[in-house]
Formats: C-alpha cells, sequence, structure tokens
C-alpha cells in the first residue's frame, strides 16, 4: 500500500496488521511520504482434536484458539480445526498446547 498525506488521515479507521514501515521522505508543510510493505508469514495447519463431542466444545476450542496470537480460524468442526497463523507471533506447539490446556487432544495433521 503506498500513502501520501497527512499521517492523522492514513491512520484513522486502520484495523489492519502493519508489519514494516518505511519513511520514504518528508515534504514541506507536514506531509510524509510512506511506503507500507506487509510480508506473509501465515502457515496454514490443521488439526485432529480428540475429546469434541458437541457445539459446545466447538465454541471452547473457538474461543481457546481465538486467544492465541497471530492465529485465524477458517473453520472449527467437532474433531477438527482448520487455521492459519502468523509464525512470528505463535507456532503450532503453542495452538496445540491451546487446546491441550482444556481437557482436548490435538494433533497435527500431514
Amino acid at each position: 500500500m503506498y500513502w501520501s498525506g497527512p499521517l492523522d488521515a492514513m491512520f484513522a479507521g486502520f484495523r489492519g496488521e502493519l508489519l514494516e514501515r518505511h519513511v520514504i521522505f518528508d515534504t514541506p508543510g507536514g506531509y510524509l511520504h510512506l511506503l507500507y510493505m506487509e510480508r506473509n508469514m501465515q502457515e496454514t495447519l490443521t488439526l485432529s482434536i480428540e475429546g469434541m463431542h458437541c457445539g459446545a466444545c466447538v465454541r471452547r476450542a473457538t474461543t481457546a484458539l481465538q486467544r492465541v496470537a497471530g492465529v485465524r480460524l477458517d473453520l472449527v468442526d467437532v474433531g477438527s480445526a482448520k487455521l492459519s497463523f502468523n509464525s512470528e507471533q505463535a507456532t503450532a506447539g503453542e495452538i496445540v498446547g491451546a487446546l491441550d490446556r482444556i481437557g482436548f487432544v490435538a494433533h497435527i495433521e500431514k
């Protein structure tokens, strides 16, 4: 994304995640020309999850996975989950551990 304009206008309503920021140059009048580059550090993971039996189990697993930084859920169903995660914020072991801590046994599918 390339932005040329007042800095406060750029960030108004911004809800995304910036991974790198480079200031290119400053101009008279307080305008900054910024170049933002986003690296793709997403890895995908498919889990088989033992101990899930109902919708309440799905909600508990979903909540636990959403609390792991950098995780984006694609699908959580009885017995399985598909997700992507930022490898700089979380590891596969941390994701599996989040489910293990609430009483499920998660395994990474190959």
